[in-house]
């Protein structure tokens, strides 16, 4: 930005809206005279009836984000519209990523431009020292500047990996050392260094430590928990979860009723039993909000004396469960349910893999343990349906596994498969959190709920541009319900572009996120949910089990229902801000190893497909679900043309083309674990690449 347009955003920001701009135009050099132009095309500047100069009434600012930092340009989310806009660096005003923004958006233009920062996010930065010609640390996070240290700084070895806290936010950051992880070489400091970055707590408050000491390792069934509890000891009570799980918070147990209804029960741990509120280790959960679950370790939010002790419904072991216990017809639809605190004896751990190896009759089991597991399928698939006919949108979407060694390193990517199993436990989960909601909605008791707003209308025009041609169609004049989008991904089934239109569909949706009025869930279709099942890993949940004791063992008469409707709105916007923070580092981290993983590939060959298209490029997924981009510049042998109104890629030169969906034959051409970003290019390329890399060989050689 030079002199004068800084002069000219000062004088708008000054004036705001619908003020005069004491500019005389007519003074003004050739270029400012394009600036004042260009700010008018933009929609920033508009002329009155005397033709003065004056800002725009539409020129409006907003408080925003700053979520992607390029060399050229970023993009500030403002929560409020519900979208990015485009800013450029220059009139980033020296925001940095994640930095809260006054941000003004220019009518016409779709961009913006930040007037002030509002509040330095990046307080703590974690990069690798550094001795050349000043010492400095180079920050992880590759958008953010060098971080030079303070002269009392405390100083360590070259290429340590350290947290260092930013005391001057200027023209250059400049910090002290707060803290080293340890050596860039060392095995899991890469995992390490990004918990921090992402300002995720790793280490339990040592006011938790002491508690955790307290903890029993068994559970005494007193006279007074049977008068108090629900005892279910004596029924076919099982855990199915994955075979590398350590914690287990949700049991099941399935019968029929006399009256040929079936009978589920869905039991899950009572963590709040253990957890008071405002306890040490209810404050550490509050701070942490979820677990984090990387590539070769968790981040709980519970002391492992409780996630994988006496909170984990582990088998042959009594334990403490808020029951949730459905009636069910014949059409999967909930007739009544009941809520109790109870305390079960898990008669076996059962694990996704075997149990769908006995719905295959791969293997067989104990006839009773069969036969239950047989009628909890049969019930699950009625579950489906009846949500199903509501509008439930099954993504599907596709998971990587990292198969990562002693060492930290990735020796192996493949896809998590979702069986009859899963999606059996899924079913009941949805039944569960849908009853228990709807339990608290209509006695009209404070809640969290878990809330999945409509799509945007801009989203959704975005989404039908890229799937009308491809024969989808979308009818967005009013709205749009979620039956329209599951029957789409129906039609869209076992074509090529599956995968692609359940990307898009994906990425159209509105963020779930949790909040104290019932708005209901888009994507589920549900009226009415909330998160019950998880309070292992979850602090909604745990809340939730919090409020549902309150509500069925205490005088609900005697409840401040303001102050406790205010705890409510604030746990659950924290909690939506370390979902997606978690969120955010679970991403890193995979892309990170992934990175990681195809450095070892480099100018190798793979068939993937194609999931996405720009100006620039095209990205292309492989089955592991490693997705890498073709920039249109790495193809020396074609001339290659992004249609937009086509959605597809052309060739100038051979006439080919290239659609979202279409199979494609990659090479690796580049890979670094640093950005997490891995580049592709086109297989026929290979010879090229390799004779332009001889001939430069030769030419060294010849020196």
């Amino acid at each position: 930005m030079d002199n004068f347009e800084k002069k000219l955003t000062k004088m708008i920001f000054k004036a705001g809206t619908s003020n005069l701009i004491h500019l005389n135009e007519n003074e003004l050099k050739y270029y400012d005279k394009l600036t004042v132009k260009d700010y008018l095309e933009y929609g920033a500047l508009a002329y009155n009836k005397k033709k003065e100069l004056i800002v725009n009434k539409d020129f409006n600012s907003y408080t925003g984000e700053v979520v992607r930092v390029k060399p050229n340009f970023s993009f500030v989310h403002i929560e409020e519209l519900d979208d990015d806009f485009y800013v450029s660096k220059e009139k980033l005003n020296g925001a940095l990523i994640h930095d809260k923004v006054k941000v003004w958006l220019f009518p016409s233009d779709d961009r913006g431009i930040v007037e002030k920062i509002l509040e330095h996010a990046n307080k703590e930065i974690v990069g690798t020292l550094s001795y050349a010609k000043r010492v400095h640390v180079i920050p992880n996070d590759t958008s953010l500047p060098f971080v030079y240290l303070k002269e009392n700084s405390l100083i360590s070895s070259p290429n340590d990996i350290v947290v260092v806290e930013v005391k001057e936010f200027k023209e250059e950051l400049v910090g002290e050392i707060k803290e080293v992880l340890g050596n860039k070489s060392t095995p899991g400091i890469d995992i390490l260094s990004k918990i921090y970055e992402h300002n995720v707590p790793y280490d339990f408050s040592n006011e938790t430590l002491e508690q955790v000491k307290t903890v029993p390792r068994s559970v005494r069934v007193s006279s007074k928990m049977k008068e108090e509890r629900l005892d279910l000891r004596d029924e076919l009570i099982v855990t199915i979860d994955g075979e590398d799980a350590k914690d287990f918070d949700d049991a099941i147990s399935v019968s029929i009723n006399e009256d040929g209804t079936y009978k589920l029960g869905v039991h899950i741990a009572d963590v709040t039993h253990y957890v008071k509120k405002n306890s040490p280790i209810d404050k550490d959960a509050v701070e942490r909000g979820t677990s984090c679950y990387l590539a070769d370790r968790v981040v709980p939010m519970l002391p492992f004396e409780l996630s994988n002790g006496i909170c984990s419904l582990n088998p042959d072991e009594d334990r403490l469960t808020l029951s949730c216990i459905m009636n069910i017809d014949e059409n999967g639809k909930v007739l009544t349910y009941d809520i109790k605190s109870s305390i079960i004896h898990s008669k076996y751990r059962l694990t996704y893999k075997n149990v769908n190896k006995l719905f295959n009759h791969e293997i067989k089991m104990d006839k009773e343990l069969s036969e239950m597991l047989f009628l909890a399928k049969r019930i699950a698939s009625k579950i489906r349906k009846e949500r199903e006919s509501r509008g439930n949108i099954d993504l599907d979407i596709d998971e990587a596994k990292l198969i990562i060694d002693t060492n930290g390193k990735v020796v192996d990517i493949i896809k998590r498969e979702r069986g009859i199993s899963e999606m059996m436990i899924e079913d009941f989960m949805i039944a569960a959190n849908e009853s228990v909601a709807s339990f608290v909605y209509y006695m009209d008791l404070p809640m969290i709920y878990r809330i999945h707003d409509n799509p945007p209308i801009k989203k959704l025009k975005d989404l039908q541009a890229i799937i009308g041609p491809m024969g989808y169609h979308l009818n967005i004049n009013n709205g749009i319900h979620s039956t329209e989008f599951q029957a789409i991904l129906n039609r869209s089934k076992d074509k090529p572009e599956h995968d692609v239109v359940r990307q898009m569909i994906l990425r159209s949706m509105a963020k779930a996120i949790y909040h104290s009025e019932n708005k209901g869930h888009f994507g589920l279709g549900s009226s009415c949910y909330t998160h019950f099942t998880s309070p292992i890993r979850r602090y909604p949940d745990l809340l939730v089990h919090r409020l549902l004791k309150t509500y069925i063992s205490k005088d609900i008469t005697s409840i401040n229902y303001d102050r406790l409707s205010g705890e409510i709105a604030l746990l659950a916007d924290k909690s939506s801000k370390c979902e997606r923070r978690a969120v955010e580092l679970e991403r890193d981290v995979t892309a990170m190893k992934m990175a990681e993983f195809m450095e070892e590939h480099i100018g190798e060959i793979f068939e993937g497909v194609v999931s996405g298209m720009i100006d620039s490029g095209m990205f292309v997924e492989l089955p592991n679900t490693i997705e890498g981009m073709i920039r249109f510049e790495t193809i020396r042998s074609d001339f290659l043309i992004f249609d937009s109104k086509r959605m597809l890629v052309y060739s100038r030169g051979s006439k080919k083309q290239y659609r979202l969906g279409d199979k494609i034959r990659v090479l690796v051409l580049n890979a670094s674990k640093a950005t997490g970003k891995v580049e592709f290019t086109l297989a026929s390329e290979a010879n090229k690449i390799y004779k332009q890399k001889e001939r430069k060989h030769s030419k060294k050689r010849h020196k």
